[in-house]
């Protein structure tokens, strides 16, 4: 099982945007099995790592719409992690900040 910690580790270039990406989907999955066990909702699974660099945008929007749907799931409120400057280094930390944030608060909820 996997922990949030790591997501506090503000990317900075396309070595560290592959690992924190592959931590992010691994908390993704973690969750989301918590969510179909618990809840018995089956969430979609999405591509979130590697980061594709050819397609941020795309990317973005899929991990927004995961966290979304988790947020959904356990009623708790998700903010816009869609729309980020990520070439911004305060813009980046303050979004890896927010998708701890959330990440860790679905966890406490699911109890994992």
């Amino acid at each position: 099982m996997t922990t949030t910690a790591p997501l506090l580790n503000t990317p900075v270039d396309g070595p560290s945007f592959d690992r924190w990406s592959f931590d992010l989907d691994q908390n993704i999955r973690d969750i989301s099995n918590a969510i179909s066990v618990q809840l018995k909702i089956t969430l979609p699974q999405y591509q979130i790592s590697p980061v594709p660099f050819v397609d941020i945008g795309e990317w973005l929007q899929r991990v927004s719409e995961v966290i979304g749907q988790i947020a959904s799931a356990l009623k708790i409120n998700a903010a816009d992690i869609e729309n980020v400057d990520l070439s911004d280094e305060r813009a980046r930390q303050a979004w890896t900040w927010q998708i701890y944030t959330e990440l860790t608060q679905a966890r406490n909820i699911l109890k994992i």
